[in-house]
């Protein structure tokens, strides 16, 4: 299961152009919550029931950590840099949050 949800680092691309897809929310919201989760699990997406299982903990606790200690301006930047430039650089402080979540699931 941890090898599959390494797979969510590799892929978070895919979360940042999902985050805010709707509307143009100026915080965090249920709806951005939504889309940051649907999008983190479609990242990583897998017909194993437990690595799924594992990848809805990271991603729901990926959230909880970016909503709490990165500013909603912040967020939306890198979304918004992601949206032009799907190979943009992931920012360390999204790898690290994902890379501790990924290991408390472990």
């Amino acid at each position: 299961m941890r090898t599959r949800l390494l797979v969510v680092i590799s892929s978070l691309a895919f979360v940042a152009a999902a985050c805010a897809g709707s509307g143009n929310p100026e915080d965090y919201d249920q709806t951005v919550q939504d889309n940051f989760i649907e999008g983190c699990v479609a990242s990583g997406s897998d017909d194993d029931t437990e690595a799924q299982a594992g990848l809805v903990a990271v991603c729901e606790c990926a959230y909880a950590e970016i909503s709490t200690t990165i500013s909603y301006a912040e967020f939306k930047e890198f979304d918004d840099t992601l949206r032009e430039n799907i190979d943009a650089a992931f920012p360390d402080q999204f790898s690290q949050i994902f890379a501790d979540c990924i290991r408390n699931a472990s």
